[in-house]
Formats: C-alpha cells, sequence, structure tokens
C-alpha cells in the first residue's frame, strides 16, 4: 500500500518525502542539540569565564595586594625611613580604590563577606597612625600592641577576602560540572539522531530506488540509444510525471534534431550565397543521371552558364553589387526553369543547370529563355541600374560520355558563345571538339 502510494507520487513531491525523513531528525537534534549546548555547555561556561574575569581574579589580586601592603611598612618600623611610609600610603590607596570596582559586581553572598573585609582594611588605617606614633615616640610597648593589632586586622580582611575567592571557585567547578554533563547528553543526542537519520536515509533511498529508478534507466537507454544513432526510438514514462514531462520534451527534441540535421544536410549541399546547389552537389546529381543514362536509357542536358563581364562590375561597384548581381542571376534562372530541373553554382560567376529528360532543342530553349531572362533584368547599384548579360553553352549526353566530358562539352560551346561576342546561346556540335 506504501509503496502504491508512493508511486502516485511525483517527482518533486517523492525528493520532498525523502529528503524529509533525511533531514528532518537532523533539523530536530541540532535544535535539541542547540538548546542543550547553549543553555547549558556554552552558559555555564561564560558564566565561569565572566566569574573568573571579573570577581575571582580580583579578589586573588586583591589578598595579593594587601599582603605586598605590610612591606613597606615592616621595612619602615625597622629603619624609620619616611620614603617607606609614602610607599606604603602609594599601595594602601591602591588597595582602598579596588573595594569600590569590586563591590557593585557582588551578589548578596558574596558582598557581605566582601564589604566586611574593607570595614576591616579601613580599621587598619587608625592602627599605622598609632604604629608611626609609637615608632616615633621610641614607646616599644605601645609599638609591640599596635602591631598585634594589625596584624589580626590584615589577617581578618585578607581570611574574608579567601573565604568569598573560595566561594567563587566551589561555584565555577559545579558550573564546569553543570557543562561537562550537558556535552555528554550533547554527543549521546548527536549520535542518536545520527542513527537515526541513517536508518530513515536508507528507508527513503530504498522507496525512491523502487519507484523511480526504472523511469531513470528507460531515459538512460533512450539516451544512449539515440547517441548511437537510432533517430526513430522514443521513450514511454507515465511516472513520476515529471519523468513523464522530461520524456516527452526528449522525443520533442529528437524530432528538432531530425530536422536540423536535415537542414544541415540542405545547407551542406547548398551555395551560401545564392542557395544554389554547390559543385559538390553538381558532381553527385551529375554521376546519378548519366547511371540512369545507362541503366534506363533516360536523357538529360546541360547547361553551362557564365555571366559576362562579371570581373568589370566587382572592379566598378565593388564585391557587395557583384554579390547582388549574382543573387538577380540566380534568381532569375531558378525562375526560369522548371521544377524538376536543378541549377548549380560551380563557384565565381559560372553557373551549371541540369535538364532531366530534355533533348538538344529543349535545352536550347531553356537557355535562350534563361538568357532573355538576365538581360531583362534591372538591378540597382545604388543610384544606378546595372544590366547584365550572360552567356550559355549546352550539351546532351548519351551513355558513351562522364560527368567529366559531359561537362567539357558544356565548357566548349560557352566558350564559343563567349567567342562569338558573348550573351548568346550555343549548342555543342561534334566538330567543336
Amino acid at each position: 500500500m506504501l509503496e502504491v502510494r508512493w508511486s502516485s507520487l511525483s517527482l518533486r513531491q517523492s525528493l520532498t518525502l525523502c529528503m524529509a525523513l533525511t533531514l528532518l531528525p537532523l533539523l530536530l537534534a541540532a535544535g535539541l542539540g542547540y538548546f542543550i549546548l547553549h543553555r547549558t555547555v556554552v552558559r555555564d561556561y561564560q558564566e565561569v569565564a565572566r566569574r573568573e574575569h571579573e570577581l575571582l581574579l580580583p579578589v586573588r589580586n586583591l589578598q595579593l595586594l594587601m599582603l605586598q601592603v605590610e612591606m613597606p611598612l615592616e621595612e619602615y618600623l625597622v629603619s624609620g625611613s619616611p620614603d617607606r611610609i609614602r610607599d606604603y600610603r602609594t599601595m594602601r590607596r591602591t588597595v582602598e580604590s579596588t573595594y569600590p570596582r569590586l563591590m557593585p559586581l557582588l551578589d548578596g553572598r558574596l558582598a557581605p563577606l566582601v564589604g566586611r573585609s574593607r570595614e576591616d582594611w579601613n580599621a587598619l588605617d587608625k592602627v599605622v597612625a598609632d604604629l608611626i606614633a609609637a615608632k616615633q615616640d621610641g614607646n616599644a610597648t605601645a609599638l609591640q600592641s599596635a602591631q598585634g593589632r594589625f596584624d589580626i586586622l590584615q589577617d581578618a580582611a585578607h581570611d574574608k577576602l579567601d573565604a568569598a575567592g573560595d566561594l567563587l571557585e566551589r561555584e565555577d567547578d559545579a558550573d564546569y560540572r553543570d557543562a561537562a554533563l550537558g556535552l555528554e547528553r550533547s554527543e549521546w543526542l548527536a549520535a542518536i539522531a545520527g542513527g537515526i537519520s541513517l536508518a530513515l536515509m536508507a528507508a527513503g533511498i530504498g522507496l525512491f530506488y523502487r519507484t523511480i529508478i526504472n523511469s531513470v534507466k528507460r531515459l538512460i537507454e533512450g539516451a544512449e540509444r539515440f547517441s548511437a544513432g537510432d533517430r526513430d526510438h522514443r521513450i514511454e514514462i507515465q511516472i513520476p510525471r515529471e519523468l513523464h514531462l522530461v520524456a516527452e520534451e526528449f522525443n520533442k527534441m529528437i524530432g528538432a534534431i531530425h530536422q536540423s540535421e536535415n537542414r544541415l544536410v540542405e545547407m551542406a549541399h547548398r551555395d551560401s550565397l545564392t542557395g544554389l546547389l554547390n559543385r559538390t552537389t553538381w558532381e553527385e546529381e551529375v554521376t546519378g543521371a548519366l547511371q540512369r543514362v545507362r541503366r534506363l536509357h533516360e536523357r538529360f542536358a546541360l547547361v553551362s552558364a557564365d555571366i559576362d563581364h562579371f570581373k568589370k562590375v566587382n572592379d566598378t561597384y565593388g564585391h557587395d553589387r557583384g554579390d547582388e548581381v549574382l543573387r538577380a542571376v540566380a534568381n532569375a534562372i531558378t525562375g526560369t526553369v522548371r521544377e524538376i530541373d536543378k541549377v548549380f553554382r560551380m563557384g565565381g560567376e559560372e553557373f551549371m543547370i541540369l535538364l532531366p529528360g530534355s533533348d538538344a532543342r529543349m535545352a536550347g530553349a531553356t537557355a535562350e529563355r534563361i538568357r532573355r531572362a538576365v538581360q531583362e533584368q534591372q538591378i540597382r547599384a545604388g543610384t544606378n541600374i546595372l544590366r547584365v548579360t550572360i552567356s550559355l553553352g549546352t550539351a546532351v549526353a548519351d551513355g558513351n560520355l562522364d560527368a567529366t566530358a559531359l561537362l567539357k562539352q558544356a565548357d566548349i560551346a560557352l566558350y564559343r558563345a563567349k567567342a562569338g561576342g558573348r550573351n548568346a546561346v550555343v549548342m555543342y556540335q561534334q566538330d567543336m571538339a
């Protein structure tokens, strides 16, 4: 039942269903994977990176600064140098300026710890004043008492920052574990989705193969037979609809190629300027006509024609006007002869007319009609009107002549017409040889 329904689908519908079976699991997996990665892995890693950059590193740096502040103060107590007091106060201001930048970034768990650390640090200022006074007075008892209070307050401020840093590190560890778990889930999801996609892809390809492949094979077989030269072969495909249309278009293409080939064959046998048959066709036609003379005792005559003074036309008016003259003469000849007669352009201004079923008298009459038709033509050359004439020689075929000999006879008669003053028709006689 499923295969019958599949076969009734169009090619587009079949491809769409196959693509859906293949891509839908991947798209669902990609969407879920993106959701899981973004909501767990990426977000957790981003939060860890933000916390380390904005909170943990500043807290640890602040702890280090606190320890460094004590060094110039201890050196002052030993040496009594005022420079060490200035160094202490400079470093203290650095610590004091760090707290205000850090406090706005803290949440409700960290803010109290860092706030109390700041209070302990601020209380150190009065203790340091007592230390300096005791040092200057030389009061050892007061100096020892102030040092004890300094150590207690500094340790308290440092420990509270240390507790805040430990809390941040525990939160980082928890987020790392969540991110690793989310990444593992994403990998499992990708593996499952890949397996499902492969299974559905195989099912879709199997259905597509069973319903479409035969039609495709027929298309390929038709193309191969066509390329092998079988121009009569036609491809029959009913389903899917698109391949049916392809087969119909292919069949139309074969017909069009038939017509094109016929036109090409025709063009190969035609003179491109005048549209008359060319010299290659002349040789085929006259050879076939001579064979029919020998076998069937048919008769035919040949007329050889040449435009008079054609070189002068070209030299005076140019080759474009000469081409117009050639076309005009060709039209005059074809408009005069019968449908069964064949007119050839042999090259340059030379023409040949093959007259099936004609004897010497009929050939002479046809040649005379051609001569008059050409003479009466008016050919426009710019503002000038050209008139040209044509000389013609005729010869009649018999069973003893070949194509070369017959053409020679017609040319001999043509030369006599030229020598006799042109614009004339001369029939070949045996004494002309």
